[in-house]
């Protein structure tokens, strides 16, 4: 995966993609196979993680489940966790100019943060949690059906938004269009078969099955599952 996407600020109002081009990449690692992965002998679990977790998908209005399930298939909860490509820590997140709009926007810095920061658990996943907060409220804010956004945002997590929008079309008003004219499952198989990156298209079915284990596994643990499950998945 390219970790170039543009460098301008996130949330800046200039226009991403044009009508006819999408130039915008994913900001995180392609590297993510998990036995690629430097990992430390200590196991862990959602558990660890389970308070940053909720906070974070609270803040960026996020499902729990499904950030916890990204970070699952990311780094196994691994917060020292390092991909060959020097993807780093619990969402595997990689050092470049998108990265820098991240910090920006939420710190207010346009300095890069230090790879030891980015091995913080804390500071890891509010990255990550705000980058698809982001891919959700900017790059797909006209996917209108919850379920096919949450597709869509998993896709792009892996491949770059651009990559799941030209899966659709060259056109970024008109792939939208179209994404909101196909049931979600319709989505899903097309982001399965047809999305360019091949990687992207393993990634997608890795994460459902982690959000689908992890639900299954608290729900048996929890009488109470909503104090830590959001279940507007994505869509402001």
């Amino acid at each position: 995966m390219i970790f170039s996407i543009f460098c301008s600020t996130l949330l800046a109002d200039t226009k991403v993609l044009s009508d006819t081009s999408m130039q915008f990449e994913p900001i995180f690692s392609s590297d993510k196979i998990l036995d690629r992965f430097t990992k430390t002998q200590n196991e862990q679990s959602y558990e660890n993680y389970k308070e940053l977790i909720v906070r974070y998908a609270k803040q960026n209005n996020l499902n729990a489940m499904l950030l916890a399930a990204i970070i699952k298939v990311e780094s196994n909860f691994d917060k020292k966790a390092v991909s060959a490509t020097n993807a780093i820590g619990l969402m595997q997140i990689k050092l470049d100019q998108s990265v820098s709009d991240v910090y920006k926007n939420i710190f207010g810095r346009i300095d890069l943060p230090p790879i030891e920061q980015l091995l913080d658990p804390q500071f890891n996943i509010s990255i990550g949690s705000a980058y698809l907060n982001l891919i959700s409220t900017k790059y797909f804010k006209d996917i209108k059906n919850p379920q096919t956004k949450e597709y869509c945002i998993i896709a792009a997590y892996n491949a770059g938004a651009g990559e799941v929008l030209r899966t659709f079309s060259s056109n970024k008003i008109e792939a939208q269009t179209i994404i909101n004219n196909q049931m979600p499952d319709e989505v899903l198989a097309n982001l399965k078969t047809k999305l360019m990156n091949e990687q992207g298209r393993r990634y997608i079915q890795k994460v459902l099955d982690a959000k689908n284990e992890l639900e299954t596994k608290n729900s048996t643990r929890s009488p109470n599952r909503d104090s830590f499950i959001f279940v507007n998945p994505l869509n402001r």
